[in-house]
Formats: C-alpha cells, sequence, structure tokens
C-alpha cells in the first residue's frame, strides 16, 4: 500500500512539475514574440496567467508601414505536454477597422523544439477593376530549446494580381529557409546568416508570358573576414511567351548556377536597414564600401534550349577596388538570329560569333584599370583609350 502512495504521489508531483515546465516555455515564448522589433511594436498587452491555462490579448502595430494599421491579437497558452496545442490563437485583418480575423496559430511543444505554424484566411479584395487574391497562404517557423528559430517555411497554393494593365497569376508557391546556427528573432530579421534556401512554384504567368516549375536554391556562408559568399541555382523548365493568337516562343530546360563572393556582410545589412526604414540609401558610397573586399561574380553556367538548340554561357567578374575584369563565353549550336529572329532589328548579334567545332562561339574579355580601358571580342583587342571611373 505504501509502495502505491509513492508512486501516486511521485506521478502527482511529475504533472504538476511538467504542467509548471510548460507553462514556463509558454511564458518564454509568449515573451519572445510580444517583442518589439525594427518592423513593428506591441501595444496594449493584456495576460490574464493561470496554473491549467492562460490568455492574452495585444496589438501589433506595423511601424514601418503605417502607425495606424494595427492586428489584434487573442491567444490562449495550454500548460500540458500532452495536448496537441500549447499555443493556439488568432489575428484580426489590420486592412480593416472591424475585428475581421485574418488568420490563426498554433503551437506544439517537444522535448527538443517548438514548431509554430500559421494559417491565413483566403484574401480576396477588389477595387476599381483591380483584383488581389491570395489562398492557401500558411507559415512555420521552428524554434530549438533555446526558442532560438533554426528553420522557417512558407507555402501559398495561389496568388492572382489582374487589373486592366495587368495580369499575373503563381500557382503553388513554396519557400524553405533552414539555419546553419539558430538565431535569436532580432538576427533573423535583421542580419544576413548562414543557410540553405529553396523556392519552388510550379506555375508563374505574367500577362502572356509563361514559367513553368521553377526552382531556385540559394546557400549563404560566412566567410572569416566577415564577408558572405551567396551560391545561387536556378532551374526553369519551360518558358513561353505569346507572340500572336497562333504563335509562341519556348525555351526549355534554362538553368543557371553562379556565385556571389567576398560581399560585405555589415554593408550590407546597413544597406537593408535603410532600405528597411524607407530610406534612400547613398549607392555611391555602399558601392565603394562592397569593392573594398574585391568582391567577384562567377557564372559557371547559365544555359538553355531554344528549338532543340542549346545555348551556353559562362562568366566572371572580379574587382579590385575600382579596377575590374570581366570574361564571358557564349557558346550556341545554332546562329542567334535563327533562334531570336528579332535580333535582327535591334543589331546583328550573329558578327560577334565565330565557328568552333561545330559551334557558334563568342569569347568576351574587358580589362578597367585606373588609366585604360581594354575590350577583347574573339581574340580582336579593341582598345578605346578611355576609363569609366
Amino acid at each position: 500500500m505504501k509502495k502505491i502512495i509513492s508512486i501516486l504521489a511521485i506521478l502527482t508531483i511529475a504533472y504538476f512539475a511538467h504542467i509548471f515546465y510548460i507553462s514556463k516555455l509558454n511564458q518564454k515564448i509568449f515573451n519572445l514574440i510580444t517583442q518589439n522589433t525594427e518592423f513593428y511594436k506591441i501595444e496594449n498587452i493584456n495576460f490574464n496567467q493561470g496554473f491549467f491555462k492562460s490568455h492574452a490579448t495585444y496589438d501589433i502595430v506595423f511601424t514601418n508601414l503605417n502607425k495606424n494599421l494595427k492586428s489584434k491579437v487573442e491567444l490562449n497558452m495550454y500548460n500540458n505536454f500532452f495536448t496537441s496545442k500549447n499555443i493556439e490563437g488568432n489575428f484580426s485583418n489590420p486592412f480593416f477597422d472591424s475585428d475581421e480575423i485574418l488568420g490563426k496559430f498554433n503551437t506544439k511543444i517537444t522535448f527538443n523544439d517548438a514548431n509554430f505554424n500559421i494559417y491565413f484566411n483566403d484574401i480576396n479584395l477588389n477595387h476599381k477593376k483591380e483584383n488581389f487574391i491570395f489562398k492557401g497562404l500558411k507559415a512555420n517557423i521552428l524554434f530549438d530549446k533555446q526558442i532560438k528559430i533554426k528553420n522557417t517555411s512558407l507555402d501559398i497554393d495561389q496568388i492572382i494580381v489582374d487589373s486592366f494593365y495587368e495580369h499575373i497569376k503563381i500557382d503553388n508557391i513554396s519557400f524553405n529557409n533552414h539555419i546553419n546556427t539558430a538565431l535569436h528573432i532580432n538576427e533573423f530579421l535583421n542580419t544576413f546568416y548562414e543557410s540553405e534556401q529553396e523556392i519552388k512554384i510550379s506555375n508563374l504567368d505574367i500577362d502572356k508570358i509563361n514559367f513553368t516549375n521553377i526552382i531556385s536554391r540559394m546557400d549563404i556562408n560566412l566567410n572569416d573576414n566577415n564577408t558572405l559568399n551567396f551560391n545561387i541555382f536556378l532551374n526553369i523548365d519551360n518558358i513561353s511567351n505569346e507572340i500572336t493568337p497562333n504563335s509562341k516562343e519556348e525555351i526549355k530546360n534554362l538553368k543557371l548556377n553562379l556565385s556571389l563572393d567576398q560581399i560585405s556582410k555589415e554593408t550590407l545589412e546597413n544597406l537593408n536597414k535603410e532600405l528597411n526604414q524607407g530610406e534612400k540609401p547613398n549607392l555611391e558610397i555602399y558601392l565603394k564600401e562592397f569593392l573594398k573586399f574585391n568582391p567577384s561574380l562567377n557564372m559557371q553556367e547559365f544555359s538553355f534550349f531554344k528549338d532543340k538548340k542549346e545555348i551556353k554561357m559562362n562568366a566572371n567578374i572580379q574587382t579590385y577596388n575600382t579596377d575590374y575584369q570581366v570574361k564571358a563565353t557564349i557558346t550556341s549550336d545554332e546562329k542567334i538570329s535563327k533562334l531570336f529572329p528579332s535580333t535582327i532589328f535591334i543589331g546583328g548579334f550573329d558578327e560577334y560569333f565565330v565557328q568552333k567545332n561545330g559551334k557558334y562561339v563568342m569569347d568576351f574579355s574587358l580589362n578597367n584599370t585606373e588609366n585604360d580601358f581594354h575590350m577583347k571580342i574573339n581574340g580582336n583587342d579593341l582598345n578605346l583609350g578611355i576609363s569609366l571611373d
């Protein structure tokens, strides 16, 4: 009998201890999501803490957009590890004065992390024959034990922007951001960090141009000298342009692989901060700051097929303070004028290509130094005797 009582006592203590632990975690998450940031501030917090359940309301004011743009948030926190949702709530539409619910959110806490999900209601705005439709928008933020962000994702079923001047339709957007080292929310919002990002779009229509199956990946890596390397990959299955109802141009299997190296992290963050604050940055000053680190661009591949003929390009741009070098090679299975007849009307590109091994090839190089400017096309040196400074 004593053993049974002891076991019951231990279980009771463990149960209430776990409630206390989850309560502290919920409080930590609440403190995190009610922090002021550069993009918004929190007002009118009303928090009623209970042992099993807590209730809170507050306002989010989007100060970087409009001081009158406000969303009301209401949430419940359940201090029980075994519940399906530890936090759930809703938020109002900031673009209307009413308390219309724009979306809902919930959080599930585990031993290793906290999973935060946001679900937006469909949006359909009509104004003077202009339509804006947003369907199936949901977002996810994964926090670690220290309530730092380690992964984010965003999914949208459809976006439509329709007016007299333009028609844009985007289907099945998926964005995933894996952060190499977990970040506090302010670091996440205001800094550039090491990560692996991927965007997928199944279909994109811009007026009469259609893009099918877009996949873009970007890896960001930090160097020892506090500069960043960006590695960018892009694949598009098909691009079609309707010239007339009975005629269209198509490009297939477009691939892009390029890297931007030695990009100043501090300069990029300062520029981003000014843009977020709505200021007009002095681009000349920022350019000089970027050039101090000798940034470079290397395009390993840019290729696509047109009428079953392949066009390839690789290029490199290297800067040395105010000096720079550019090298590029374009290879085509067919004359450019045959693949793109419209180029005939804006200047004959064919004359810049020479035949090599059954291909049409153009080699281009450019050197700009303090006192001179040299350009070569297919080995022909054109010394213009000018400087671009």
